[in-house]
This record gives C-alpha cells, sequence and structure tokens, in this order.
C-alpha cells in the first residue's frame, strides 16, 4: 500500500473526507490510526482524530512510541506530553473502564462513524520487537573503542592501552554473528563420507563445525551406544587439573636476528623449536626436557613456551606465553612473569629462566601419595596380586608384546596427520586488501578505500595478537579455545581447524598456544588411540606396573593377554586382570572369586572353621580361625584374628563433609568389630578340579621348584637340543591345566568331559618331567616332545571352543 511512498504523499486532510454523495456532511466521524506492532496488542493507538458534522476537526491527539490504549486517549489526551501521578493514571483507568461502552458514541449520545487505518511504525524496530533492546545502543559503544590498526604481513601491532592493562583484564565484547546468511558456493560443499570427520566448508571455518548440527557432524555407528546419543567424553576433570597459562610483553627492541637465534635453537637436542605460521610472527618451544632432566624419560610435555612478535609503539616486542602442567607452588600473575622475563637478553635466557621456574615448581610440590583409597576393593588387581601378573610366572607363548607409545611418538602421530603437504600453487589465493589489485565495488573512485580492520569472526574481538589466520576467517585465541573443547567433548578427533600453515607445518603445533597443556595431552592420547584404532584396529593402554601407554593390537592378540615390552608385565587389556586364556573375563570374574578362597581354605592348608568378622567400617571379611594377622578390607585395620589385637594403630577412613580419605589413629587395642561370629568352611569348588587346579597353582608359584628346574635345564643344554624352551613350556602348561579346568568348570558343557581327561593327562605328563629333571633318562627327549605335543592340541582345542562360543553367541 505504500509503494512510491503513496501514503506518505496523502495530504491528511484527505483522509478525514466523510461526505456523502451529496456533498454534505451526514455523520461525526472519528479516526484511529495504529501501528503494525511484533505482539499482537490494542495498545497501539498513535493518532486520534475527531470531526464533527460540519466538517471541522474538533480534535487532534498523538501518543508516542508504541502507541497506547483508545480510550486512554479519550479520557486522557496526548500522553507523551502529559505526566501523570500513579493516583491519577488508576483514576484514569477506572474512568477508562465505566466510559468503554461509550466509545462509539459522540458527546450528546449520537452514533459516529469510526475509521481504523494501520501504518507501519516509523522507526523498523517496532515490528521486529527490538525498540527496547539494551545492548543495541552499547554494541555501537564497544565498537568505537577498538581502535586498534590494521594487521600488516610483516608486523603486528598492539595498543598501549593493551600493554598497561593487560587481556587479563577482559572486556565486555558483544556478540555479533559473522554470517551474512547469504548463499555461497561453499553451502553446496559436500563430503565424499561424512561419517567419522566433521565437515568444513568456506563460508565460516568455525561456525560451520558445531556439534550441534546433525548434519554437519556423524557419529560412527560401530561405537557403543551406551555412552549417550552423543557419546560425550568427560573431560571434567582435565579442564581442573592443576596448570598454569599466563603470559607476558617483553621488549626486544634492542635484540638483534630473533630469526637466526631461533634457528640456533632447533640444533638444540634438549628442545624442540617450531614455527606456527607461514609469516613467522609465532613459535613455540617445547622444554620439557630441562625440567625433568636428561635422566628422566620423557613422557608427556610439562612446560610449552609459545612467543609471538608484536610490535607497540613502533617497537619490536615479543609476547611469551608459559603453558604448562605444573601449577605455580606460590603466588603468580603475569606481571610476576614480566618482572622475571625483563632481565632476558636472548631467547636461550628466556627458555632457562622459565624451565628453571617450573622446575622449581615441580620439586617444591607436594604429590598425593598413589594408590590411597578408603575401601580395598577399588583398589586395582595388580595391587593386590602383583604375582600373578609377574613374568616369571607367565608364559610368551600365550600373550603379544605391546610397544610401549611415548607420548612423543603419539605426538608425532598426530603431527604428521596435520602436516601441511600442500605445494604452493595448491593454496587458496590470498588476497590482499591494500593493493589496488583488488576491485572495491561501493568504494568511492575518488576517495581511496579505507582499510579493513582485522577481527574475529565469532566474537568481533580486534586485538591483533589474540588472532589467529584460517583459511576463510580470522578467530581469536578465546573462540578457539571454546570450539576445541566441544569438538574433544563430542569426540570430532582428530581436530581439522584450516589454519593457514607454511610448508612443513602442521596444525598440532598451534594447540598448546590456544589450549591448557593437560588438555593437550589427554587430546593426544585419545586422538592417537583413534588413529591407531582406525590404521590397524589396534588400542592405547596402559601397563599396570609402569604406567606407560602401550599399543594393543587385537588383531593379533588371540589369546587376550599383552606383555609390556618394557617392564615385562602381563594382563589382560580387555579387564585389566591378570591372564585368563581361554575363560572370558566375565567367566574369570566369577571363577577366581569362589577359587581364591578355595585355594586359600582348602589347598594350602586345610581348614574347618573360619570366622565371620563385621568391621566398624560395615566391611564383612571371612578368615581364619588359627590365622594370625588379617586386614581389613574397607578401612585397612590390621589385627590378630585369633585374639582381634590390633597389629597397627593407623587406619582409614572418609570425611563426611569433603568425602577425602583421612588417614586416622585407633584408640583401642582391640579391634572395633560389629559382630564376630564362627562358621564352617564350606567347599565350593569340587574337589576332583581344586585337587588338580591346586597342584597346577602351586608347583606354578613355588619359588624354590621353579629354580630348581631352571637350573636343571641350564646343565641339560648342551646335551640336548631345544631344551631352553621347557623353562617357558613349564609355565604354559601349568597355566593352561589351571585355566582349562576352570573353563570346563565354569562353562559346564558336554564337550567339556573330553577336554577335562586330557588336561589331567597333561598334567600328569609334566610331573613325569618335573621329577626326571634332575636325572633324565635316555627317552627323555621323546617325553618332553611328547608333552608339547599335547600341549599344542590342547591350545588348538581350547581356541576352537572359545569361536563356537563367540560364533553363538552372535
Amino acid at each position: 500500500m505504500n509503494k512510491n511512498k503513496r501514503w506518505e504523499a496523502l495530504e491528511a486532510e484527505a483522509t478525514w473526507e466523510t461526505t456523502g454523495s451529496d456533498g454534505k456532511q451526514s455523520l461525526p466521524v472519528q479516526i484511529v490510526e495504529r501501528v503494525l506492532t511484533a505482539k499482537d496488542t490494542v495498545d497501539n493507538v498513535v493518532s486520534l482524530t475527531e470531526i464533527d458534522k460540519n466538517g471541522e476537526v474538533v480534535r487532534h491527539e498523538t501518543a508516542g512510541g508504541k502507541g497506547a490504549n483508545l480510550q486512554t486517549l479519550l479520557v486522557t489526551g496526548t500522553t507523551h506530553n502529559t505526566k501523570k501521578t500513579r493516583k491519577s493514571r488508576k483514576e484514569s483507568e477506572a474512568s477508562t473502564t465505566s466510559d468503554s461502552s461509550e466509545a462509539s458514541l459522540d458527546e450528546n449520545g449520537e452514533p459516529k462513524v469510526q475509521y481504523t487505518i494501520y501504518k507501519p511504525h516509523k522507526n523498523h524496530k517496532v515490528l521486529a520487537g527490538k525498540l527496547f533492546n539494551r545492548n543495541y545502543n552499547t554494541r555501537k559503544a564497544v565498537k568505537t573503542r577498538q581502535n586498534l590498526k590494521r594487521l600488516d604481513r610483516d608486523e603486528m601491532s598492539i595498543s598501549v592501552d593493551e600493554l598497561n592493562q593487560s587481556v587479563h583484564i577482559e572486556e565486555a565484547y558483544m556478540y555479533k554473528p559473522s554470517r551474512d546468511f547469504r548463499f555461497c558456493l561453499g553451502d553446496y560443499i559436500t563430503p565424499e563420507s561424512c561419517t567419522t570427520k566433521p565437515v568444513f566448508v568456506r563460508r565460516s571455518s568455525i561456525e560451520s563445525v558445531q556439534p550441534s548440527d546433525p548434519a554437519v557432524i556423524t557419529f560412527d555407528d560401530s561405537e557403543d551406544e551406551s555412552t549417550g546419543p552423543l557419546n560425550v567424553v568427560d573431560i571434567s576433570q582435565v579442564l581442573r587439573a592443576p596448570h598454569t597459562f599466563e603470559w607476558a610483553l617483553l621488549d626486544v627492541s634492542e635484540w638483534k636476528e630473533i630469526e637466526k637465534q631461533v634457528e640456533d635453537m632447533k640444533s638444540d637436542n634438549k628442545v624442540y623449536v617450531q614455527w606456527l605460521d607461514a609469516d613467522h610472527l609465532r613459535f613455540s618451544i617445547d622444554a620439557s626436557h630441562l625440567v625433568l632432566g636428561e635422566t628422566q624419560p620423557h613422557g608427556a610435555s610439562v612446560l610449552m613456551i609459545v612467543i609471538e612478535r608484536a610490535m607497540l609503539a613502533r617497537k619490536e616486542h615479543l609476547k611469551v606465553l608459559l603453558n604448562s602442567d605444573i601449577a605455580p607452588s606460590g603466588p603468580f600473575s603475569w606481571q610476576i612473569l614480566r618482572g622475571l622475563l625483563k632481565h632476558a637478553n636472548s631467547l636461550q635466557d628466556i627458555v632457562n629462566i622459565l624451565s628453571t621456574l617450573v622446575a622449581e615448581w615441580k620439586e617444591g610440590s607436594i604429590v598425593a601419595p598413589e594408590c590411597i583409597d578408603v575401601h580395598r576393593s577399588q583398589k586395582s588387581r595388580f595391587e593386590l596380586k602383583r604375582d600373578l601378573f609377574q613374568p616369571a610366572f607367565n608364559s610368551m607363548m600365550l600373550a603379544t608384546p605391546a610397544q610401549v607409545m611415548s607420548a612423543e611418538k603419539m605426538a608425532s602421530i598426530l603431527r604428521d596427520e596435520a602436516m601441511n603437504t600442500e605445494e604452493q600453487e595448491e593454496k587458496f589465493e590470498r588476497i590482499d586488501f591494500e593493493t589496488d589489485d583488488f576491485d572495491f565495488e561501493d568504494a568511492d573512485e575518488e576517495k581511496e578505500p579505507a582499510l579493513e580492520k582485522l577481527k574475529c569472526a565469532t566474537c568481533d574481538c580486534t586485538k591483533n595478537s589474540e588472532l589467529f589466520e584460517l583459511d576463510d576467517s580470522w578467530q581469536c585465541r578465546e573462540c578457539l579455545c571454546k570450539h576445541i573443547i566441544d569438538q574433544i567433548r563430542a569426540k570430532c578427533i582428530p581436530l581439522e581447524i584450516p589454519f593457514v600453515l607454511g610448508e612443513g607445518q602442521s596444525a598440532y603445533d598451534i594447540l598448546p598456544a590456544i589450549i591448557p597443556l593437560p588438555l593437550l595431552n589427554f587430546y593426544t592420547k585419545i586422538a592417537a588411540t583413534e588413529t591407531l584404532a582406525n590404521v590397524d584396529g589396534g588400542d592405547i593402554g596402559e601397563c599396570p606396573s609402569c604406567k606407560q601407554l602401550v599399543h594393543i593390537d587385537h588383531n593379533i592378540n588371540e589369546f587376550k593377554t599383552s606383555a609390556c615390552y618394557s617392564c615385562g608385565i602381563h594382563w589382560c587389556a580387555k579387564c585389566e586382570r591378570e591372564p585368563h586364556f581361554p575363560m572370558t573375563c566375565s567367566s574369570y570374574a566369577s571363577w577366581i572369586e569362589k577359587w581364591e578362597q578355595e585355594y586359600e581354605l582348602h589347598v594350602l592348608e586345610k581348614t574347618d572353621f573360619l570366622k565371620r568378622i563385621k568391621c566398624a567400617c560395615g566391611y564383612v571379611m571371612k578368615v581364619r580361625e588359627e590365622a594370625s594377622r588379617a586386614e581389613c578390607g574397607g578401612c585397612g585395620r590390621v589385627f590378630c584374628p585369633k585374639t582381634l589385637e590390633m597389629l597397627e594403630v593407623a587406619y582409614w577412613s572418609r570425611d563426611e563433609k569433603t568425602g577425602a580419605a583421612v588417614r586416622r589413629l585407633e584408640t583401642s587395642t582391640v579391634l572395633p568389630a560389629m559382630c564376630v561370629e564362627t562358621i564352617a568352611a564350606s567347599k565350593n569348588i569340587k574337589k576332583e578340579f581344586s585337587d588338580v587346579c591346586g597342584e597346577a597353582r602351586k608347583l606354578r608359584f613355588s619359588v624354590s621348584k621353579k629354580t630348581e628346574f631352571e637350573k636343571a635345564v641350564r646343565k641339560l643344554k648342551n646335551t640336548y637340543a631345544g631344551v631352553e624352551k621347557l623353562r617357558d613350556i613349564r609355565k604354559t602348561v601349568l597355566i593352561i591345566v589351571e585355566n582349562g579346568l576352570a573353563h570346563v568348570y565354569i562353562e559346564k558343557k558336554q564337550d567339556g568331559l573330553a577336554l577335562k581327561s586330557q588336561l589331567i593327562q597333561l598334567m600328569k605328563q609334566w610331573n613325569v618331567i618335573e621329577a626326571e629333571i634332575q636325572h633324565p633318562g635316555s627317552d627323555f627327549q621323546t617325553r618332553y616332545a611328547s608333552v608339547e605335543k599335547n600341549l599344542s592340541k590342547v591350545i588348538k582345542q581350547l581356541k576352537q571352543a572359545n569361536e563356537s562360543e563367540a560364533s553363538s553367541q552372535v
């Protein structure tokens, strides 16, 4: 209706024409003008005009803002020039209610014609519902304070206010969408496969990979869905881990040849130096070796120094970032850091000062003792039964070596994967807005185009030292950190952020400049795990003894047993218990609980009665009545079961307020037991199984028998060929007999009877070898060859039984 401003050009008097066909005024007229608003309301009258029978305007009232109620204008008059008290407003509302029924009548009670006209408001924000948006006026004010100069390709500039105030005092940046929501070619880019990796479109790299967009990010259907529909990773403990992430500015205007110093440091094998961008403005230094010392193995990084070159007041400065997973042992801030670095005269001085500082923090930090827990049942199996994991009692014939995966090796895997291998001609063309080669369509020919100020595509941050260049936008450090945390939580790994890199540079090396080291080390572990799983189906595990990360290849580990390449410990990588082939993890858990009690009470020593004791902490334990020492599995109280006398006064309890483990001292000389009773020691396993399993277990863990056997083998190695392998065959036979009979007992299948007889026969054959090893006969070589043959036959049958059982479950 308002095309070509027809409504605005229309004379106001024309809208008041109410004459009839004969040219005479017929009835009084009331013209009401309303505006369109975002909400459906009647309080939108902006103008009221009344005309009498003679065609004269007798009343004209207006209302400002979004308008007012019609009855309010009829009673109170013009609203924008009238100020009423609270009492007068209530009286007006009351009068409005009483006169509402007479709105269509004039003063004489005669009818009148009412015209209602709807117009758009002069302020378009009224229709959008943004008239009273408090952030509307502040957004413009914030922009006027951001007066940083444009980033130059050869240098980065920082304002004086940023040096004095530091970025540690955050400004109230208002969020503004970085997209104009117009279609571009990037909207139509589709990936070849979007099942495992996020898709980055060219419009806005960060906004296009948000985990909340199901069309962009999907997950592998083979992953376990028990953790939730989005398979979210819990990183709360990692984010709360102690660390140091602080930076300070350093004046280096008198320094010379900084790039040469960087190249000289690259030849030092104690530090790892790497450029982080194509313009050589940022570089990182891994000084972990200097903190840990040369004698200690280098695991995960503990100190990363990121240095960024910047220009301030026409002087060159260095922004030095201290990133460490060691927290300060005392007060620390960016002012203290700047005070420590002000006397540095070279990059080597910076590295020496910071590495010495972090080393002092490491020595002064108080580390909580490991494996302290209130409940013994919460301790790992390795802590409770170390002998079962030792290589002296386990066979390498039933294990697969697990290669140690150091943090350096995992970082190298991710670094190589994120390496920039594109040649110069394959990269996107980088347009320089400062040259005349770019055609500005909206620019005035007589005026030079204004320089475009660099800013974050997400939050409009214009601090040049905080910006990182991506393929199609700039992102600040804070927004990138939030994005990386979201991606790790959503398990969208490895990260694929399109940083602008030089040849031979890796996006992985930029992460220490954005996220703290504890989060970086956590990401390195899970990303390397995913990478190895995609390559060879392997996994990253942890050795229960030396705590080093190891690579476990499930494709070649047919016995489900791993042996640490460093310390030699054997364990099941799935349940973290001792090796238990051919039993599954669940079957072994149900077996070992009965078997350990049976072995202790009826194999090692015959026991008729037990004491059932309920400790003051609530833990219930069963101990032999004649035992001399016992320990509560709940609180760790050590006592004599026969007399209940306390043997140690210290025990553990849990603080009711904090839930932390607290070391306490027992004041009583007798165990504070809630209940003590004598019960019969019942058998849990049939005698035909417990006798053979017990015989194999005692022979296997007998140190004296093992030593005598190995000495005899060493004497015979010059007489019989291949006799050295009897050491490993001995351990293999004893393990297979014990666990094989346990498998038959737990599964209780019909075909297990034949396997049971073969296992018992194998044990008898080995007893002959064990007795004959000191004085072997003429047919000794034939005997142990027969044992080796029968052992291979039994192992083959056990593997076939497991395969058939697994196929039946599928």
